[in-house]
């Protein structure tokens, strides 16, 4: 397996989980389509950078997930509209056991030994650790989000300026002549 310092979410891109080197670094593994390798930087950390590609931020993207789908844990995030790429985490975001799954790649999911066996568009397979149920509403949650924010012929982008960073414009009083 080879490491890498800078990492983008691509169209590859399959799951990622966080581990610590032997320094107690936090890095992350990439698991790619026919590809494995670690990051030299977090998982949150490579969802920011790739976030930002796109002009945008993970705290910006959390926070509309979070209105979007009147949610509050456990969010998918839209990593870059014009991809199509989106991602959900299996537990809370910072946690480390934290897996992110692209669910385009996820193929079919059955039940495992009460577990979750995922199977990927490249042939491979996955147990994760949870009932099927947990990881299939998690699924589909990211499957609404797709819906709502890229292939609903209503819904626009629209960005709010946040009331306290708003300039305050310079009035003047009239003067009656």
């Amino acid at each position: 397996m080879f490491k890498v310092d800078y990492y983008i979410i691509n169209r590859k891109f399959k799951y990622m989980c966080g581990q610590y080197d032997r320094c107690g670094n936090l890095c992350t593994i990439v698991f790619e389509v026919n590809k494995v390798f670690v990051v030299n930087r977090s998982p949150l950390k490579i969802l920011n950078d790739s976030i930002l590609c796109t002009g945008y931020n993970l705290a910006g993207a959390m926070e509309s997930s979070k209105i979007l789908l009147n949610q509050e844990q456990l969010c998918p995030i839209v990593v870059n509209p014009r991809e199509e790429i989106i991602v959900f985490p299996t537990r809370a975001p910072n946690h480390i056991d934290n897996i992110w799954f692209n669910p385009h790649h996820i193929k079919r999911t059955t039940s495992y030994n009460r577990k979750t066996l995922i199977q990927f568009s490249d042939g491979s397979s996955f147990i994760f650790p949870s009932r099927l149920s947990f990881f299939n509403s998690k699924l589909k949650i990211a499957d609404q989000l797709e819906e709502m924010t890229m292939h609903s012929p209503n819904m626009a982008f629209v960005m709010i300026l946040d009331p306290k960073n708003r300039k305050k414009k310079k009035r003047t009083k009239k003067k009656d002549s």
